[in-house]
C-alpha cells in the first residue's frame, strides 16, 4: 500500500515487477490467450492483473485454471493475494498458509500473511510472518527491501525500536531510491532518540516543516507529547500555518504520559498495502 505522508501509514509494500504482456492478446481462434495457453502464461497474466489490482479478472483466470486441473502452489499464492485485496480474509489466510508450506523458499506467502494480519490488527502474528519472510528472503536483492521495511514498521508499532532501526537501515541499503523507505528509516531514527538525524533524513523527501512535524509524531509515539512538543513548535516556526501540525495540536492527539496517542497498529489498507505514505509496500 505511496502517498503523501500520513501519521497512520508509514510504509508501502512494492509489487515485484513481472514481464509485461498485452491483456487483450488473442489467438487465431479468437479466444483470450489465457484460455488457450499453459500455466506459465496464465500466471504471468494473473500477476499483471494483481499488480493493477484487477482482482475480479485474476480470480476468473485462477478458477478456470483449477477447473482445467491445475493445482500448483502459485495458484494458492495468487488466489490468496486476490482474496486478501478483496477483503475475504479467512479464505485468503487459508490459501496463503498453504502456499507458505508449498513454497518454503519463497518469501511472498509470508509477506502477504504479514499484510493480512496487520490489516486485521493481529500484530504479533504479523511480526512473526514478516520475520519469517525476512529470514527466507535473504535480504540481498532490491526486491527484498519491502520485506525489511514492513518488518521495521511493525516492530516500531510494538516498541521494538532498536530492531526496527536495524531493519529500516537494511531496507534503505537494498533500495535507497524509494522515498518511503527513507521516510520510515527516519521514523525509526527518531524513535531511538536520533532526532536531528531523522530530521535530515526526512528533508530528502519533504519540506523542513513537514520533516519537523513527522519527527514530532515519531517522538510522540515513542516518548510522549512533552518530548514531541519542541518538534511541533519547530514545524510552526518554519511554517506558522502548517496544517498538519495545527490539526495535531488542535485535536489533542499528543499527550504527556509517554503513551502515544497515535494507534500502535497500522490502519487497514495503509500500513501494509501497496499504495502510497503512504501505505507498506507489497510483494507480488
Amino acid at each position: 500500500m505511496t502517498l503523501a505522508l500520513c501519521t497512520a501509514a508509514w510504509l508501502a509494500l512494492a509489487p515485484v515487477a513481472e514481464a509485461a504482456r498485452p491483456k487483450d492478446a488473442v489467438v487465431e481462434e479468437g479466444l483470450p490467450i489465457w484460455m488457450t495457453h499453459g500455466e506459465e502464461v496464465r500466471l504471468e497474466i494473473v500477476s499483471d492483473l494483481l499488480e493493477s489490482r484487477n482482482t475480479g479478472s485474476a480470480l476468473d483466470i485462477l478458477r478456470s485454471m483449477r477447473s482445467d486441473g491445475y493445482d500448483g502452489p502459485m495458484l494458492d499464492l495468487y488466489q490468496g493475494m486476490a482474496l486478501r485485496l478483496d477483503g475475504v480474509t479467512s479464505e485468503a489466510e487459508r490459501l496463503l498458509l498453504l502456499a507458505q508450506k508449498r513454497l518454503r523458499d519463497d518469501p511472498r506467502p509470508s509477506s502477504e500473511l504479514c499484510i493480512l494480519y496487520a490489516d486485521d490488527r493481529r500484530i504479533e502474528e504479523a511480526v512473526e510472518a514478516c520475520e519469517h519472510a525476512a529470514k527466507v528472503s535473504g535480504g540481498e536483492i532490491e526486491a527484498d527491501a519491502s520485506v525489511f521495511n514492513n518488518l521495521s514498521f511493525l516492530l516500531l508499532s510494538v516498541g521494538r525500536n532498536d530492531e526496527a532501526l536495524e531493519h529500516a537501515e537494511h531496507a534503505v541499503q537494498l533500495d535507497g531510491r524509494d522515498p518511503m523507505l527513507r521516510n520510515n528509516l527516519a521514523l525509526a531514527q527518531a524513535a531511538v532518540g536520533r532526532e536531528e538525524v531523522a530530521f535530515r533524513t526526512l528533508q530528502s523527501t519533504m519540506s523542513k516543516a513537514d520533516a519537523a512535524y513527522m519527527v514530532g509524531v515519531a517522538v510522540d509515539r515513542a516518548r510522549g507529547g512533552d518530548a514531541a512538543r519542541p518538534w511541533f513548535e519547530r514545524a510552526l516556526d518554519l511554517d506558522p500555518r502548517h496544517p498538519l501540525t495545527l490539526m495535531y495540536n488542535n485535536t489533542g492527539m499528543h499527550n504527556s504520559t509517554g503513551q502515544s496517542a497515535v494507534s500502535s497498529a497500522p490502519e487497514p489498507g495503509s500500513a501494509l498495502d501497496p499504495e502510497p505514505i503512504g501505505p507498506p509496500k507489497e510483494s507480488p
